[in-house]
């Protein structure tokens, strides 16, 4: 892999719930060409693991390819085929939960690999080829449209300037004209295009998205509480213990209000670009209804950074939060009656305020860190297209003037077209 440029990065804070390392983790899963999650046989996902799959599972869809491989090392340790075969399902079964819908699984063995009488049967070739696909007709292709893109424009522009060279003096007068009024028109178009309804727009659907991430932590809110208040750690009738419950379901639940966040900005920063990028299309559309000939290049704006987001309710006193302890008279009332469900629908209502102003300091950040990129990818976007206008009708009313340099358009359009 490496000998052909490729780089492998051990992604640092995937076994970690600390927010700072988690936004490192977040900043590789983003910007990777592609991820390959590894796990062992016969090993349960860790609670960082579980977290980590869940936030892989958010940003999924978010990729214009499937750039996630999970493979599940050591296959050797199967007894047969059968149980292999179960194995391989329950992790595609966890996958599935954690929100990562038709993942690509390997099963494979790093130990029968490494020698040349079982490399077959560690099923790594597989795998191996698999990526091999992905990184050449997947990765590749994009670069490769691209490429045939601005072939196909070059191959266009040589046609029209050698139809230029061939007409006569009158007809080239004419046309010169009418090129020079039809870009006046669309540059003048060009040059008054404003941003328009995007910057609302953009905060409309920051608004909404937030509105669902609140939904869906508190969805997850009564298994953050069966986690933190659990038998096994409140089987002595000892208060100070629901204070150690207390912080795990803070901790829990206001780390999945960051990585829902991070997971967010990733949709914000694709609305961006997409709004962007129907408008420009519409312009594009616009232009050619004055020019048909024109192209415009495929262009490829870069990524806006992540912000970076702190774990919810890490500051708040802890002392408003104790008073839902006087459901807790001892262990066995607390999980076999009613307690349990009323502490944490107490705990519950009270934290639903909390999240609410955290989730609105977070949006007036979210909006601070994406306006200017909103407007940078305007006018990226709109300096290119006009940049590919002016470049057009420059060489089209050149072609007139410059006839003597016909045969090499004409040997060079013949190169372009024979490779």
């Amino acid at each position: 892999f490496t000998r052909q440029g490729i780089t492998l990065v051990d992604t640092p804070g995937a076994d970690s719930i600390n927010a700072r390392h988690t936004g490192v983790a977040f900043e590789y899963i983003k910007n990777a060409d592609a991820i390959l999650f590894v796990t062992y046989y016969n090993h349960a996902f860790s609670k960082a693991d579980r977290e980590f799959l869940i936030q892989l599972g958010r940003v999924k869809d978010a990729f214009e390819l499937d750039k996630m491989f999970f493979i599940v090392n050591a296959i050797d340790l199967a007894s047969n085929s059968d149980e292999l075969q179960e194995v391989l399902e329950y992790v595609a079964g966890q996958l599935g939960e954690y929100g990562i819908r038709f993942p690509k699984i390997f099963g494979v063995s790093s130990k029968l690999a490494q020698s040349k009488e079982t490399k077959e049967a560690s099923n790594i070739e597989e795998f191996q080829h698999d990526f091999h696909d992905f990184l050449e007709f997947g990765l590749a292709q994009m670069a490769i449209q691209s490429a045939e893109s601005d072939y196909l424009r070059a191959l266009a522009m040589l046609d029209q300037m050698i139809e230029a060279a061939s007409l006569d003096e009158s007809e080239k007068d004419r046309n010169k004209k009418e090129l020079a009024a039809k870009r006046e028109l669309i540059c003048s178009k060009f040059g008054g295009m404003e941003m328009g309804t995007l910057p609302e727009r953009l905060l409309q659907e920051e608004k909404e998205l937030l509105h669902y991430v609140k939904q869906r932590v508190f969805f997850r809110f009564p298994d953050f509480f069966k986690e933190a208040f659990n038998p096994a750690l409140l089987k002595k009738n000892d208060r100070s213990l629901l204070s150690k419950a207390l912080e795990e379901l803070l901790e829990s639940t206001g780390y999945d209000l960051a990585q829902e966040l991070r997971a967010t900005s990733l949709r914000i920063e694709r609305f961006a670009k997409h709004a962007v990028y129907e408008r420009m299309a519409h312009t594009e559309n616009e232009a050619k209804t004055v020019e048909p000939r024109l192209s415009f290049s495929k262009i490829e704006i870069g990524q806006a950074d992540v912000p970076e987001f702190e774990s919810a309710f890490k500051d708040l006193d802890r002392r408003p939060f104790e008073h839902a302890f006087k459901y807790f008279k001892n262990p066995k009332s607390f999980f076999e009656q009613n307690e349990k469900k009323k502490m944490e629908e107490e705990l519950q209502k009270q934290l639903d305020v909390h999240a609410s102003a955290y989730l609105s300091r977070a949006l007036k950040k979210m909006d601070a860190h994406y306006q200017p990129f909103l407007y940078e990818v305007h006018s990226v976007l709109l300096e290119t297209m006009s940049a590919d206008v002016n470049e057009q009708f420059d060489v089209w009313i050149e072609s007139f003037n410059d006839t003597d340099n016909t045969e090499d358009w004409i040997r060079i359009r013949a190169l372009l077209k024979n490779e």
